[in-house]
């Protein structure tokens, strides 16, 4: 018996939230990129690029037409608002296979920054809600920089 139909009104959706088991160091990450953001059910977005210990991964996907594809690519470029104090304005260039390729424009609308201190050592994180541009349509999502202080 559904007295308050909750299935229907939750049943569908789309977005993207990461989540951390247990400590972290943050003085092992030198600094991240991710981006994530959502245009209803048309296209949704995660691009991540993450430097450990010298080591450089970078990764994402894209659902587009029904469809979720790994990318194959992806770049960004950046308006800070100051030096590590998060983006005021960026752009994305995500690429997922030939002919598929989506060219983004975002504005942080709101930035939190947050520094998290490790034995001695303190990096930043800033978390943007930005409102994305897709064309001529606006979604809205996160852009997340985290960089080393000390």
């Amino acid at each position: 018996h559904d007295l308050f139909g909750w299935h229907r009104r939750i049943a569908r959706g789309f977005g993207q939230r990461d989540h951390s088991w247990g400590v972290r160091d943050m003085r092992v990450p030198t600094n991240w990129r991710w981006f994530s953001g959502q245009f209803g059910d048309e296209l949704c977005f995660n691009a991540t690029k993450v430097e450990v210990l010298g080591l450089r991964a970078s990764g994402g996907y894209v659902y587009h037409g029904g469809k979720v594809a790994a990318l194959t690519g992806w770049s960004y470029e950046a308006q800070m608002t100051a030096p590590r104090q998060g983006p005021k304005r960026v752009s994305l260039v995500l690429e997922c296979g030939p002919g598929r390729r989506f060219e983004l424009r975002g504005a942080a609308r709101s930035n939190i920054p947050v520094i998290a201190l490790t034995g001695g050592s303190a990096a930043v994180v800033n978390e943007a809600y930005t409102q994305f541009m897709w064309g001529d349509k606006t979604g809205h999502g996160v852009s997340e920089f985290m960089e080393q202080l000390a």
